[in-house]
Protein backbone atom coordinates (compact mmCIF):
# COMPACT_ATOMS: atom_id res chain seq x y z
CA UNK A 1 0.00 0.00 0.00
CA UNK A 2 2.38 2.67 -1.18
CA UNK A 3 -0.36 5.29 -1.21
CA UNK A 4 -0.29 5.40 2.59
CA UNK A 5 3.49 5.48 2.91
CA UNK A 6 3.44 9.10 4.08
CA UNK A 7 1.26 8.46 7.10
CA UNK A 8 2.81 7.98 10.47
CA UNK A 9 1.36 7.29 13.90
CA UNK A 10 0.89 10.29 16.14
CA UNK A 11 3.06 8.54 18.72
CA UNK A 12 6.03 8.99 16.35
CA UNK A 13 5.48 12.71 15.75
CA UNK A 14 7.45 15.44 17.43
CA UNK A 15 5.59 18.00 19.51
CA UNK A 16 5.98 21.77 19.48
CA UNK A 17 4.19 24.37 21.60
CA UNK A 18 2.21 27.01 19.77
CA UNK A 19 4.37 29.73 21.28
CA UNK A 20 7.52 28.16 19.76
CA UNK A 21 6.33 28.40 16.16
CA UNK A 22 7.48 31.96 15.37
CA UNK A 23 10.93 31.18 16.78
CA UNK A 24 11.46 27.92 14.92
CA UNK A 25 9.17 28.13 11.88
CA UNK A 26 11.94 27.47 9.36
CA UNK A 27 13.08 24.44 11.34
CA UNK A 28 9.66 22.81 11.62
CA UNK A 29 8.75 23.59 8.00
CA UNK A 30 11.97 21.84 6.98
CA UNK A 31 11.00 18.79 9.05
CA UNK A 32 7.56 18.69 7.45
CA UNK A 33 8.64 19.22 3.88
CA UNK A 34 12.06 17.61 3.59
CA UNK A 35 11.85 14.88 6.21
CA UNK A 36 8.18 14.09 5.60
CA UNK A 37 7.37 14.40 9.28
CA UNK A 38 4.19 15.54 10.94
CA UNK A 39 4.30 17.78 13.97
CA UNK A 40 1.84 18.00 16.81
CA UNK A 41 1.25 21.62 17.74
CA UNK A 42 0.19 21.88 21.37
CA UNK A 43 -1.94 24.81 22.42
CA UNK A 44 -1.87 24.61 26.18
CA UNK A 45 -4.15 27.65 26.61
CA UNK A 46 -6.97 25.93 24.72
CA UNK A 47 -5.87 22.46 25.80
CA UNK A 48 -5.96 21.38 22.13
CA UNK A 49 -3.55 19.78 19.74
CA UNK A 50 -3.31 20.26 15.99
CA UNK A 51 -1.27 18.32 13.48
CA UNK A 52 0.65 19.98 10.71
CA UNK A 53 1.93 17.84 7.89
CA UNK A 54 2.73 17.94 4.22
CA UNK A 55 -0.16 18.06 1.76
CA UNK A 56 1.36 15.05 0.00
CA UNK A 57 0.05 12.90 2.86
CA UNK A 58 -3.40 13.37 1.38
CA UNK A 59 -2.67 13.10 -2.34
CA UNK A 60 -4.18 9.62 -2.40
CA UNK A 61 -7.68 10.89 -1.73
CA UNK A 62 -7.70 13.95 -3.97
CA UNK A 63 -7.28 12.37 -7.36
CA UNK A 64 -9.75 11.77 -10.18
CA UNK A 65 -10.53 8.27 -8.89
CA UNK A 66 -12.14 9.65 -5.75
CA UNK A 67 -14.48 11.90 -7.74
CA UNK A 68 -15.21 9.12 -10.20
CA UNK A 69 -16.28 6.81 -7.38
CA UNK A 70 -18.49 9.52 -5.84
CA UNK A 71 -20.21 10.18 -9.17
CA UNK A 72 -20.60 6.45 -9.83
CA UNK A 73 -22.15 5.88 -6.42
CA UNK A 74 -24.58 8.74 -6.98
CA UNK A 75 -25.62 7.42 -10.40
CA UNK A 76 -26.06 3.92 -9.04
CA UNK A 77 -28.05 4.93 -6.00
CA UNK A 78 -30.32 7.71 -7.20
CA UNK A 79 -33.11 5.38 -8.39
CA UNK A 80 -32.69 2.68 -5.75
CA UNK A 81 -35.49 2.05 -3.29
CA UNK A 82 -33.12 1.06 -0.50
CA UNK A 83 -31.00 2.75 2.12
CA UNK A 84 -28.25 3.41 -0.46
CA UNK A 85 -29.45 6.84 -1.70
CA UNK A 86 -29.36 8.18 1.86
CA UNK A 87 -25.90 6.70 2.44
CA UNK A 88 -24.56 8.31 -0.74
CA UNK A 89 -26.14 11.69 0.03
CA UNK A 90 -24.67 11.60 3.55
CA UNK A 91 -21.23 10.65 2.17
CA UNK A 92 -21.29 13.49 -0.35
CA UNK A 93 -22.29 15.96 2.37
CA UNK A 94 -19.54 14.67 4.65
CA UNK A 95 -16.85 15.14 1.99
CA UNK A 96 -18.28 18.11 0.08
CA UNK A 97 -15.34 20.33 1.07
CA UNK A 98 -12.82 17.97 -0.56
CA UNK A 99 -14.74 17.26 -3.76
CA UNK A 100 -13.30 18.93 -6.82
CA UNK A 101 -15.25 21.20 -9.15
CA UNK A 102 -15.58 18.51 -11.83
CA UNK A 103 -17.06 15.98 -9.42
CA UNK A 104 -19.48 18.55 -8.04
CA UNK A 105 -20.68 19.75 -11.44
CA UNK A 106 -21.13 16.17 -12.64
CA UNK A 107 -23.17 15.37 -9.52
CA UNK A 108 -25.35 18.45 -10.05
CA UNK A 109 -25.89 17.50 -13.68
CA UNK A 110 -26.78 13.90 -12.78
CA UNK A 111 -29.28 14.97 -10.13
CA UNK A 112 -30.89 17.52 -12.44
CA UNK A 113 -31.15 14.92 -15.20
CA UNK A 114 -32.89 12.43 -12.91
CA UNK A 115 -35.29 15.09 -11.63
CA UNK A 116 -36.06 16.14 -15.20
CA UNK A 117 -36.92 12.64 -16.38
CA UNK A 118 -38.87 11.71 -13.23
CA UNK A 119 -40.53 14.41 -11.18
CA UNK A 120 -41.72 11.68 -8.79
CA UNK A 121 -38.19 10.59 -7.93
CA UNK A 122 -38.05 8.87 -4.55
CA UNK A 123 -36.83 11.33 -1.89
CA UNK A 124 -37.13 14.16 -4.43
CA UNK A 125 -36.74 16.88 -1.81
CA UNK A 126 -33.62 15.23 -0.41
CA UNK A 127 -32.04 15.16 -3.88
CA UNK A 128 -33.03 18.79 -4.52
CA UNK A 129 -31.49 19.75 -1.19
CA UNK A 130 -28.25 17.96 -2.06
CA UNK A 131 -28.20 19.59 -5.49
CA UNK A 132 -28.58 23.00 -3.85
CA UNK A 133 -25.75 22.29 -1.41
CA UNK A 134 -23.53 21.16 -4.28
CA UNK A 135 -24.42 24.29 -6.28
CA UNK A 136 -23.51 26.49 -3.33
CA UNK A 137 -20.17 24.68 -2.97
CA UNK A 138 -19.50 25.06 -6.71
CA UNK A 139 -20.06 28.82 -6.36
CA UNK A 140 -17.64 28.92 -3.42
CA UNK A 141 -15.00 27.18 -5.50
CA UNK A 142 -15.54 29.53 -8.42
CA UNK A 143 -15.18 32.57 -6.15
CA UNK A 144 -11.97 31.17 -4.67
CA UNK A 145 -10.51 30.80 -8.15
CA UNK A 146 -11.80 33.99 -9.77
CA UNK A 147 -9.14 35.46 -12.00
CA UNK A 148 -7.10 32.27 -12.19
CA UNK A 149 -6.33 30.78 -15.59
CA UNK A 150 -6.73 27.05 -15.99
Amino acid sequence: MTRYKNFQPMDNMNEINLEQIPKSSAEFLDLIQNNNEGLIIKDEKLNENQIICSAKWFEYCFDDDFGLMVNSALRYSIRRLTYMPMVVRDFIRKYIKVLDFKTITNAIRDIEYEIEIDNNLEDLNAWISLRNELSARAEEIQKMHEGEIY
